[in-house]
């Protein structure tokens, strides 16, 4: 206790209040980033998802949340849809990396897992998705759409028997969903 307060008192003593405190700033700006992608103006977000990894370029969310607007971003061609899946990917590695030194959120870890492995999937590398989706079930076996995605990129593979027990699994996990309610 005595520690935050002379946290506060050096705070107020050089003339900052909290929330110009640099954590409160970054706070700030994480809570800008999320609202851009909520309005769903992911341009915009991508745009300042990368300024503020570039100004914060270990700060977990701002690497996910830059990952996602990079994800939904409109693109004009396939190089800048590839370009941004590649940025993208490299965000959310690397937000995955962190959660997984300190996990913060369950949560937010998961669905790192989740957008990585969607990002595999959606450039073509299906065993790289394959692996995201299976950490994401080891972690959640109720996760419907990791397993479903699962079942797609097996399909691709022409493996139909592993594509028929993800798919089962998902059914599984749909239930597992209803049970809870």
């Amino acid at each position: 206790m005595r520690l935050v307060f002379a946290g506060f008192l050096t705070l107020c003593s050089v003339g900052l209040s909290a929330a110009e405190h640099p954590v409160g700033e970054e706070r700030k700006k994480i809570s800008q980033l999320e609202t851009l992608l909520s309005e769903k103006k992911y341009g915009e977000a991508a745009e300042y998802g990368q300024a503020l990894s570039r100004e914060y370029p270990e700060n977990h969310s701002i690497l996910y949340l830059s990952g996602i607007a990079l994800l939904y971003s409109p693109y004009e061609t396939l190089q800048n849809r590839d370009k941004s899946f590649s940025t993208a990917l490299q965000y959310l590695q690397k937000s995955e990396k962190i959660f997984s030194l300190t996990p913060l959120s369950r949560e937010k870890y998961q669905k790192t897992l989740f957008y990585t492995g969607l990002l595999y999937q959606l450039t073509g590398n299906y065993d790289m998705a394959i692996g995201y989706y299976t950490k994401l079930t080891a972690t959640d076996p109720a996760e419907a759409e990791a397993w479903y995605n699962m079942g797609v990129c097996f399909h691709e593979k022409g493996n139909l028997i592993e594509a028929n027990r993800a798919w089962l699994k998902y059914f599984e996990a749909l239930r597992m969903r209803e049970e809870d309610f």
